[in-house]
């Protein structure tokens, strides 16, 4: 069962971190300041 929830808990990761990227890149300058 560990297997399964490490799996899960780092999909979430890298899909949470692929998404604030992406959020990031395409944001204006002027909102990230």
């Amino acid at each position: 069962m560990k297997c399964v929830y490490l799996y899960l808990y780092t999909a979430f990761i890298k899909h949470t971190v692929f998404n604030n990227n992406e959020t990031i890149h395409h944001r204006p300058e002027s909102d990230v300041l």
